[in-house]
């Protein structure tokens, strides 16, 4: 596998990470390619007698969760795939960047969000930060729900360059009232990476604790939701990251004890169908369920 320095820029300018712009009539272009491919499957199936869905088996008793499809996802945005030992687990199809994304969560609190971001070294022992398009989404959000979190937001990022790749840190916004109801999002949870090493080689070695650390962190907090981008894939690279670098670990550790919480899987949706069909499909896979 081939190793694609990922496009990421300095704090003060912008850069292409994997958050969706708006895409509007591609969406039922989309939803048409999808629709066709799962009525081609379920006339395969219907040929070969297939049952009804089986639920997981990954976690024996602690799991009960069932297969979702892509056409489902994209006609009702966000779709239950069940729980995991107590923790409702959710998936939902949205634009980070638009004023509606997040309506899912209501009023539940407190909630937390996974952002990545990265850190470069261009002399030894001198790290600078990198936000990549996830990150400069959310800090805009922020921003415009009020001036004075976004300020301490991007203060507290700028010295994240202490970190190590794979480190999870948190920063509660401190957001109440109208500015929390422009952005419902109660804590942010930031893993790094390192700049310039966007293969599975490198990032699934640590990606396993990070995740794991990422739960702990929205236990330890007592939060009610978090919503998990995919952090590290990105569709248009060859060899970015597969979908089950982050949703395996994910369902792992949500496979323990402690407080249950509603997690909610956010999907891109600037992504083609087929970027899509094969999310669904890695979600599916990791709960050990039929693609």
């Amino acid at each position: 596998m081939k190793l694609v320095q990922e496009q990421v820029f300095p704090i003060v300018a912008t850069s292409r990470e994997d958050v969706p712009i708006k895409t509007g009539p591609l969406n039922d272009s989309r939803s048409c390619a999808i629709h066709l491919g799962t009525f081609l499957f379920l006339a395969v199936s219907t040929l070969m007698g297939a049952e009804q869905p089986v639920r997981s088996q990954i976690a024996g008793h602690h799991s009960q969760l069932s297969p979702i499809d892509a056409t489902t996802l994209v006609e009702q945005r966000v779709v239950k795939m069940g729980t995991i030992h107590s923790n409702e687990v959710s998936v939902a199809i949205e634009n980070l960047t638009e004023q509606e994304s997040l309506g899912y969560l209501g009023d539940s609190a407190p909630i937390g969000l996974v952002v990545s971001i990265f850190i470069e070294s261009e002399q030894q022992e001198e790290w600078r930060v990198r936000k990549g398009e996830l990150a400069w989404a959310i800090c805009n959000r922020v921003k415009k729900a009020s001036r004075s979190a976004s300020e301490r937001l991007e203060k507290w990022m700028d010295h994240l360059g202490t970190k190590k790749p794979g480190d999870v840190v948190g920063f509660n916004l401190g957001l109440a009232g109208s500015d929390r109801a422009k952005f419902p999002i109660d804590r942010v949870i930031v893993v790094t990476f390192e700049k310039g090493h966007s293969s599975q080689a490198v990032f699934t070695g640590f990606l396993d604790r990070s995740v794991a650390a990422v739960v702990e962190d929205a236990r330890r907090e007592g939060l009610a939701g978090l919503v998990v981008p995919c952090i590290g894939y990105r569709w248009d690279e060859k060899h970015s990251l597969a979908f089950g670098d982050v949703f395996k670990p994910l369902f792992k550790a949500l496979d323990g004890s402690g407080r249950p919480m509603k997690v909610f899987v956010s999907l891109y949706d600037i992504w083609p169908s087929m970027v899509i069909e094969n999310a669904v499909r890695a979600l599916n896979q990791a709960g050990g369920l039929p693609r």
